[in-house]
């Protein structure tokens, strides 16, 4: 005797074809969501960004006038800058050196020959700083390029030295 409507059957076939569709439909909204919070942080960094850089670019351009007070002001502006790519302790370290240095520049208290050691010791920090922050940004395979070279060229030498055994083996194994 059939029956209408189906049966238990009808209720698996609609599982295994619903099932990959809500999958598919939750990874697109997970990968919707996830795009636009990276949009909504790539918008408040550049904002930072053009905020700071404006600061900066006021400070180094005239904004600020040429005095000690204003000179120290710019120092500090532009580690502030730099500082905010340090990431590990030690550049933070190298940073807040370099801001302790340029307020030791800015002030009144300090000698003239201490001020000018201050200001002298301001663009080798900075290097030192800048050195260390560059090493980090720049890509894994500009920072390994002689070991990668080196990889390259060992893997040519063991293809070669297996294809020599081979074509050894095998007029060897020919007589």
């Amino acid at each position: 005797v059939a029956t209408r409507g189906g049966g238990a059957g009808d209720g698996a076939a609609w599982r295994l074809l619903a099932t990959p569709l809500l999958a598919t439909a939750l990874d697109a909204a997970a990968l919707a969501g996830l795009t636009a919070l990276i949009d909504r942080r790539r918008a408040t960094l550049a904002a930072a960004s053009a905020s700071l850089q404006s600061t900066v670019d006021s400070a180094l351009l005239g904004g600020v006038p040429l005095d000690r007070e204003g000179m120290s002001r710019t120092i500090v502006t532009t580690v502030e800058a730099i500082f905010l790519q340090c990431r590990s302790i030690d550049e933070r370290l190298l940073g807040q050196t370099i801001v302790a240095i340029a307020r030791e520049y800015g002030s009144d208290a300090s000698t003239p020959d201490s001020r000018m050691a201050a200001l002298v010791q301001i663009p080798q920090q900075l290097e030192r700083l800048q050195q260390r922050i560059a090493a980090r940004t720049t890509p894994w395979y500009v920072r390994h390029e002689k070991l990668l070279a080196a990889l390259v060229s060992g893997t040519a030498v063991v293809g070669g030295l297996a294809k020599t055994a081979i074509d050894l083996a095998g007029l060897g194994g020919g007589k």
